[in-house]
């Protein structure tokens, strides 16, 4: 049988937050930002695992949280977001290499409203090529000659969870590490490697908790979904 796992990033501080501590260890609705971020991915039917990486400082605590919803697979990140992406593989290298385990998602840990509906799109597609979920930028604007004019073109915001075949993802971050080459998320070392990666529609909702103000969109966020779900 092949597995989906899911790798949640949770190695980023609390600077522009504002925050003395991680940020996804801060409350955001009654628990860590970290807990609604695991929680979407543990309790997900398309996932089958869910492999936990953290900064070093905070292993104890996320280990408590993260056993909170089933997770047991918390380990130690790097410097870089790419190096914290690489000890998730490395961990699954020996199931990859057998094909036990078939897909690989990463999500950034920052971003808790991820819905169970985009989860889903995202892991359909990593079974079969690369995926990564885009919004469509807000349109450039110039300023010249006391003129403000929109710039033409198709810029898009990438999003996570991003993905694909693990055979995939394994060989491209393997690649990269031998040639000193640093991504800026997981798509791009796919695409640096030659593989095949789709966009799939994004969601306004999943946004990251970078600054201050992002905690309190964040709850009403949540909230709003809750109320949703209980008037079902």
């Amino acid at each position: 049988m092949s597995f989906s796992v899911a790798v949640v990033l949770a190695g980023g501080r609390g600077t522009r937050v504002g925050a003395d501590r991680n940020k996804v260890l801060l409350d955001l609705a009654g628990r860590p930002v970290i807990g609604w971020s695991i929680a979407a991915f543990a309790t997900h039917p398309s996932i089958d695992r869910v492999v936990l990486v953290g900064h070093r400082d905070d292993l104890d605590e996320l280990g408590r949280i993260a056993e909170t919803y089933g997770v047991r697979d918390v380990i130690e990140g790097g410097a870089e977001r790419a190096d914290s992406e690489r000890a998730a593989l490395d961990l699954l290298r020996a199931e990859i290499t057998a094909r036990s385990v078939a897909s690989v998602v990463i999500h950034d840990g920052a971003r808790p409203c991820v819905s169970p509906g985009l989860i889903d799109r995202v892991v359909r597609s990593a079974r079969v090529e690369g995926v990564v979920p885009t919004l469509e930028a807000p349109p450039l604007v110039h300023i010249a000659a006391s003129r403000i004019s929109a710039a033409p073109g198709h810029l898009m915001r990438a999003q996570t969870p991003q993905g694909g075949p693990a055979a995939w993802l394994l060989a491209a971050y393997d690649d990269a590490q031998s040639a000193g080459y640093i991504g800026t998320d997981t798509a791009s070392y796919l695409e640096r490697a030659g593989y095949d990666v789709r966009a799939v529609p994004g969601e306004e909702q999943n946004l990251k908790i970078t600054y201050a103000a992002d905690l309190s969109v964040a709850e009403a966020t949540l909230t709003g979904l809750h109320d949703k779900d209980a008037g079902r």
